[in-house]
């Protein structure tokens, strides 16, 4: 089964872990989830040297090629951070494939830094012609070596020609299913006003078998609680349970009481000022993740 990013795979993973558990199973097989381009590498690397086709870089050796190539070129010396330079080339110019963005169409734009960015591709795709070497974008256009039964979950994070791919060579699609039990809309609210009206309009059309919002944050609670209250005349938390992100002093208010996931902004700022620091110290360190757990506040919703 394959998703279109390391963070999907895992949770897919954990997911048929927590299945099997719930099960009472004590044993069962790995279950076989790869991000794609992992597994795209994989597949290549199996069938390259049959096929005489170039060697499909790693991720370590593409982001290195690409640095030497901002490193050498004219510009290198007058920036000032030529490693984030090189990082954003090479996602600009994966980019370029997942998209199916020809190059003469980056051109159009008459603009220093697209003049520049085409000027590294040149460099970029010459170094991998002498190497024998190709990216992973360039693998999607490309027939698979002894491709057997896929599945691919479907999600919005997929590019299209990634997308076009997956469609031409899978042998099996798979949709994620709600659970009969547990029904899950997802809703892309720009607004408050606009997460008002959507829950609005889910009351119109009889959609009204949820007992749960989650929003991405707490305004975004706040304004569902407003609707379902005083739009749809429903009881939280009785007949709908509501919970949002951030931990804002609104959320607390009685006229609110909003539970709400509490993020620890002094710890993320402390660290990002640190991860700063490092890279003034040395700018060659690589780009470095650090995650913060946050915390549950209880509310009356």
């Amino acid at each position: 089964m394959l998703a279109p990013n390391t963070e999907l795979a895992a949770v897919i993973t954990d997911a048929v872990e927590r299945l099997h558990c719930d099960s009472g199973h004590e044993l069962w097989p790995t279950p076989k989830v790869r991000e794609f381009s992992s597994w795209l590498r994989e597949r290549h690397a199996h069938g390259y040297l049959e096929s005489n086709s170039p060697r499909c870089l790693v991720e370590l050796e593409e982001r290195e090629l690409w640095r030497s190539v901002v490193l050498e070129s004219s510009q290198g010396l007058d920036l000032l951070e030529p490693q984030g330079a090189a990082q954003a080339a090479q996602r600009a110019y994966r980019a370029l494939y997942e998209y199916a963005i020809p190059l003469p169409a980056v051109a159009e734009y008459a603009t220093d830094e697209s003049q520049c960015l085409l000027q590294w591709i040149v460099a970029f795709e010459r170094r991998c012609s002498a190497l024998g070497c190709m990216t992973v974008g360039q693998l999607l256009g490309e027939e698979p070596h002894e491709i057997t039964a896929i599945a691919w979950i479907e999600s919005p994070q997929w590019r299209p020609v990634a997308r076009r791919w997956l469609q031409a060579h899978a042998q099996q699609i798979l949709t994620p299913q709600a659970s009969p039990a547990s029904k899950i809309r997802n809703l892309h609210a720009s607004s408050v006003a606009v997460e008002f009206a959507a829950v609005a309009d889910w009351a119109r059309r009889g959609i009204d078998n949820y007992d749960a919002v989650i929003a991405a944050n707490d305004m975004m609670a706040i304004g569902a609680k407003d609707a379902l209250v005083h739009t749809l005349g429903k009881r939280v938390p009785e007949d709908v349970a509501i919970a949002g992100f951030d931990g804002i002093e609104a959320s607390r208010w009685l006229s609110h009481d909003i539970a709400s996931v509490v993020q620890p902004v002094a710890h993320m700022a402390k660290a990002a000022v640190e991860m700063m620091a490092l890279r003034i110290d040395d700018n060659q360190l690589l780009a470095e993740r650090r995650l913060f757990p946050g915390r549950l506040q209880p509310g009356g919703s």
